[in-house]
């Protein structure tokens, strides 16, 4: 009976042994996967980053030409706004002029041709 469970017992152990052996094998499996994903991981995170960095870099860009651009409406607007004043300003100044012409002076007017007689008048 000893020897029974003498065997027993060496198989267990073998059992065991081949238990832990194939956990070993797993875990080193497992940690091979993990660094493969860390690796993976980080190398994603620097294409994200640099992604991210030119977008970045392309929003300033757009805000800057944004400026820009902002900058030349004001310019126009301010061009119109002082053709617009200049044009108001000529337009008084021609009404003045034609004011002051028009009571006092004649001017060349075409004077309207003397109608023939009409046919029916004769």
């Amino acid at each position: 009976m000893a020897t029974a469970t003498e065997e027993r017992h060496a198989g267990e152990m073998k059992r065991a042994l081949l238990d832990v052996d194939r956990e070993r094998g797993n875990a080193g499996k497992l940690q091979k996967e993990i660094e493969q994903l860390r690796h993976e991981i980080a190398g994603r995170a620097d294409v994200h980053r640099q992604e991210v960095l030119e977008r970045q870099q392309q929003i300033d860009a757009l805000r800057q030409r944004s400026g820009e651009l902002e900058g030349r409406v004001a310019q126009l607007l301010e061009q119109r706004e002082q053709q617009t004043r200049g044009l108001d300003e000529a337009r008084q100044r021609l009404e003045a002029a034609t004011a002051k012409r028009a009571p006092g002076t004649r001017t060349a007017q075409r004077t309207p041709a003397k109608s023939k007689p009409s046919k029916a008048a004769t």
